[in-house]
């Protein structure tokens, strides 16, 4: 059964842990329905375990292409719209100094990053057409800012080439989403959400999971009355890309 279209919606991907996670915790505890997806059937249970019903998960690999069809078909026999698409599985990478830099490892950051938010975008964009005020998020990073990377603001953190260049480009793919629906009332943001203590965490990092979230959450519906696109620290400051 369809869930009534009036009911908000959330797909927030790379909900197993961490950030992903407490998004999940806040939207379900403010009545949302809920569908997470993440890798593992165990991981899938174990969640299920706290929010009960309305929470859906939908497990995929976003690395591989099955996912769109996956994903899509999990959405569309649960809901007739979807409110809000948070873009938020990520993983880190390892190379600090070009002499370490992998181009395997940055082909499996560009495809996790970026091939797994298309993939995602794909899925669900049928089901956001249908929604009112419809906001599509693409959790980024201060380190795929260009400028802030150029100036030498991020000097003092050790970073991997191939997060930099994978933000960086996720950056370009909010771009350019915004500009081919532009006029079709679905928002698109680029956030970076904190400087998160979990295990991608940089060496700054000042805030837990859960206080990422929540400010998140309290955020997103006032930037959205005023704006259909940016690249924000939500909470905090517009960033340049």
């Amino acid at each position: 059964m369809c869930v009534d279209m009036k009911e908000q919606v959330v797909l927030i991907t790379g909900v197993s842990r961490g950030f992903g996670l407490e998004l999940t915790r806040e939207y379900c505890q403010l009545g949302w329905r809920v569908f997470g997806v993440l890798r593992s059937k165990e991981g899938a249970t174990r969640i299920l375990s706290e929010f009960g019903e309305v929470f859906i998960p939908i497990v995929v690999d976003l690395r591989d292409d099955s996912a769109v069809k996956d994903i899509r078909l999990s959405l569309e026999a649960k809901t007739d719209s979807l409110s809000l698409l948070i873009n938020n599985a990520g993983i880190g990478g390892t190379g600090h100094h070009i002499e370490d830099t992998s181009c395997s490892e940055i082909k499996e950051l560009f495809d996790v990053h970026c091939c797994g938010a298309i993939r995602c975008i794909q899925a669900a964009l049928p089901l956001l057409r249908k929604a009112e005020r419809p906001t599509v998020v693409n959790v980024s990073s201060r380190v795929g800012s260009i400028n802030k990377v150029s100036s030498g603001n991020l000097d003092h953190i050790p970073l991997s080439y191939g997060i930099r260049m994978a933000k960086a480009a996720q950056n370009m793919l909010s771009a350019s989403l915004y500009r081919e629906l532009k006029g079709t009332g679905i928002a698109v943001f680029a956030v970076h959400p904190g400087k998160i203590r979990t295990r991608m965490g940089s060496p700054d990092a000042d805030m837990s999971a859960e206080q990422a979230a929540k400010r998140f959450v309290s955020w997103l519906p006032d930037i959205r009355l005023e704006r259909e696109f940016g690249y924000f620290e939500s909470g905090a400051e517009e960033l340049v890309f």
